[in-house]
């Protein structure tokens, strides 16, 4: 892929996956542009250098953070929402054809966290057979919290009712469809 063609992309799948609604009363005027720009920032060749489950963890650790005190400190955007921006635009990134190929990224499927919402952790919680502490919001959710969670969806998939989802990532596509 050339680097234009993967610019105009990376412009695309940062505004797609994290469109208004996904960032709805979670940041300040100018916060989803910006949200934008920071993702714009990476680099899906970035990712690909990722060996490990755990290296891959503290990349996504490490961005959460930089997003965090980036976004944080003009537009109000809080650890939780950051993550969910993350792993909104992760997904999307593997999902992509172009940047799955020229990057080896279906290797980080199996690693990649399902995108944390009120709708997927009430889903979470109800079909984890773990006791989970409540949803209040997404701005509330802490590393603890948000670890709690992607560990009781990786133990959902376990259930044959799940089994057909394969990673946590997918996760997500049970919960909402189980909300129409």
């Amino acid at each position: 892929m050339n680097a234009q063609l993967e610019e105009v992309l990376k412009e695309n799948l940062a505004k797609r996956s994290v469109g208004t609604s996904a960032l709805r009363k979670q940041v300040r005027k100018g916060g989803i542009k910006a949200v934008h720009e920071f993702l714009g920032g990476l680099s899906p060749r970035e990712l690909s250098a990722l060996r490990t489950p755990a290296a891959y963890l503290r990349w996504l650790d490490d961005r959460t953070v930089e997003m965090e005190r980036q976004v944080g400190k003009s537009h109000g955007l809080m650890w939780g929402s950051a993550r969910k921006s993350l792993n909104l635009w992760i997904r999307d990134i593997v999902y992509n054809h172009h940047f799955r190929s020229t990057y080896g990224l279906d290797r980080l499927e199996p690693w990649l966290e399902v995108p944390l919402d009120s709708h997927t952790a009430a889903f979470i919680r109800r079909e984890s057979v773990a006791p989970l502490p409540r949803w209040t919001t997404i701005m509330a959710v802490t590393p603890a919290f948000s670890r709690l969670y992607q560990d009781a969806a990786r133990g959902i998939l376990e259930s044959p009712r799940f089994a057909y989802l394969k990673h946590p990532v997918h996760l997500d596509l049970a919960a909402w469809r189980q909300e129409d």
